[in-house]
């Protein structure tokens, strides 16, 4: 069987130009929702059209250990799904929160639970002290890792 170390060197990580457009609102909110949860992750889907987030839908993390991993609680994905549908949006990502400390990429866990491979991955990484949250965005590829730009806007991009 393959170590971890072996399994994260197989992982290579690119960028590409287009960015995700990230509405402030919606960033100062997951932000404040990962302070408040801190030391435990939280998860939630950004859904939008193309790379532009309109919404983000906060889901309960019923993981059985929510300080080292996330596990969506399904009535409230499911209800996610409908509010989508209705507007004629698609999901654009998952995101989630690692404990403090933690590097902001997706772990090999977050990797293979990853319900839908078209999602990218929105990761909020508070330093050890909490004070500082790192974000990143990233498509996992054929066990490619590549890193998406967010663009920060002052308003969502309709």
């Amino acid at each position: 069987m393959e170590s971890l170390i072996e399994s994260r060197a197989r992982l290579v990580t690119y960028v590409l130009d287009d960015p995700l457009t990230l509405p402030r609102g919606i960033l100062d909110d997951i932000l404040s929702r990962v302070k408040l949860a801190m030391p435990y992750e939280i998860c939630g889907y950004f859904a939008g059209v193309g790379r532009s987030i309109y919404r983000a839908f906060p889901i309960p993390n019923v993981a059985a250990n929510p300080g080292d991993s996330f596990c969506m609680e399904p009535m409230a994905q499911l209800n996610a799904l409908i509010t989508v549908d209705k507007y004629d949006w698609h999901m654009i990502a998952v995101y989630h929160s690692h404990p403090p400390g933690k590097r902001c990429y997706p772990s090999l866990r977050d990797i293979e639970g990853q319900p839908d491979p078209s999602c990218m991955h929105v990761i909020f990484a508070p330093t050890a002290n909490g004070k500082i949250i790192n974000l990143g965005a990233f498509a996992v590829r054929k066990n490619n890792q590549i890193a998406i730009p967010i663009n920060v806007v002052e308003s969502p991009v309709y």
